[in-house]
């Protein structure tokens, strides 16, 4: 065990935030107001004992998970966009086959 600059005792448990234990805990939560509040636990545990960590992840990407769960209809602007992206795709491989 070792004190922080807060004086909280934490075990030196350095890499137990797995990516694999990570998902499963986000899977257990039920509404996005849950999500919301995992996430801004997650990323203040990033920031103050980064060492626990053993999956990479970086404090923008748990803000830009905190953006999109804290919307009203989370990552329906990236699916819009991947739809979009993929029907692109689909017809130009039609017309370079000629359909």
């Amino acid at each position: 065990m070792y004190e922080t600059n807060k004086g909280d005792y934490i075990m030196a448990l350095e890499g137990v935030y797995t990516k694999e234990f990570v998902y499963e805990e986000f899977k257990k939560l039920k509404t996005n107001k849950e999500k919301v509040k995992y996430l801004i636990d997650l990323k203040q545990l990033k920031i103050d004992h980064p060492k626990i960590f053993s999956m990479k992840i970086t404090l923008k990407q748990i803000e830009n998970l905190i953006r999109e769960w804290n919307s009203p209809e989370p990552f329906a602007k990236i699916n819009a966009e991947l739809a979009e992206r993929e029907e692109k795709e689909k017809q130009l491989e039609k017309e370079m086959r000629g359909d």
